[in-house]
C-alpha cells in the first residue's frame, strides 16, 4: 500500500511536470523564485501577483525565446489617482534593455498569418488515412482558434489603447510585446513601475 502511494505520488508529480502551463498555445514563462508572489487566476491562467502600498500588480509572460507577450494587470487600491508612465513595463534580457514593440502592429501581423494559412485538403484514400487526415485537420483548427483568440486578446488589451490613469479602485489590463535580440537564452527580467512602487520579476534561464 505504501509503495502504491509512492507510485501514485510520482505519477502526479510527473504529470505536473509534463502539463506545463500554456497561454493561447504558447508556453508560459516560469519565475526564478515564485515565493514572493501570490498566484491568481485571470483569463484562464495564473498571474503572479504582488502588492506594494496601494498598488497591486499581476502579470503573466508567454512566448519566447525571442518574442515575448506580457500581460499586466494593475490595480489602484488607494484613495488617490495613479498615473503610469508610457514605459512602465520594462524588459531586460542578458542585462540589455529591450524596447516594447508596437502591439497593434504585432496583432495585425498575427492576423495576416492566420488568414494566409490555408487548411489542407482531405483526400481520403483509406479509412486509416482518412482518420489521420481528420485528426490533423482538427489539430490545425484548434491551433488556428488559439491564434485567433490571441489576436483578439492582444488587440483588445494593447497597451497603446489603454488609459494610463488609474482611478481609485480601478484595475486595467495591458498587453506588451518584446522582441528580444538573443534567441538562444531564455532568462530575462521584468521591472514594472507603478506610481512610486517598483515590482521586479525574474524569469528562469
Amino acid at each position: 500500500m505504501v509503495r502504491l502511494g509512492k507510485f501514485i505520488g510520482l505519477m502526479v508529480a510527473s504529470c505536473g511536470l509534463l502539463a506545463a502551463e500554456v497561454r493561447f498555445g504558447l508556453p508560459v514563462a516560469s519565475l526564478e523564485n515564485s515565493k514572493p508572489f501570490r498566484f491568481i487566476d485571470l483569463t484562464d491562467n495564473k498571474f503572479a501577483m504582488a502588492q506594494r502600498g496601494d498598488i497591486v500588480v499581476a502579470t503573466v509572460v508567454y512566448g519566447g525565446p525571442w518574442r515575448y507577450f506580457v500581460d499586466v494587470a494593475v490595480s489602484n487600491r488607494g484613495s488617490k489617482p495613479v498615473t503610469l508612465v508610457d514605459d512602465f513595463v520594462r524588459f531586460h534580457k542578458n542585462g540589455t534593455a529591450v524596447a516594447a514593440s508596437n502591439t497593434r502592429m504585432i496583432a495585425a501581423e498575427l492576423q495576416r498569418g492566420i488568414e494566409m494559412a490555408a487548411a489542407p485538403k482531405v483526400t481520403p484514400v483509406t479509412f486509416a488515412g482518412n482518420v489521420k487526415a481528420i485528426q490533423e485537420r482538427a489539430a490545425l483548427e484548434k491551433e488556428r482558434e488559439q491564434k485567433q483568440d490571441m489576436v483578439t486578446h492582444v488587440s483588445a488589451f494593447a497597451h497603446e489603447k489603454q488609459s494610463l490613469e488609474l482611478a481609485p479602485g480601478k484595475m486595467t489590463m495591458y498587453t506588451y510585446v518584446f522582441n528580444a535580440p538573443d534567441r538562444e537564452k531564455m532568462g530575462f527580467e521584468l521591472c514594472i513601475v507603478a506610481g512610486e512602487q517598483e515590482f521586479k520579476y525574474e524569469y528562469k534561464k
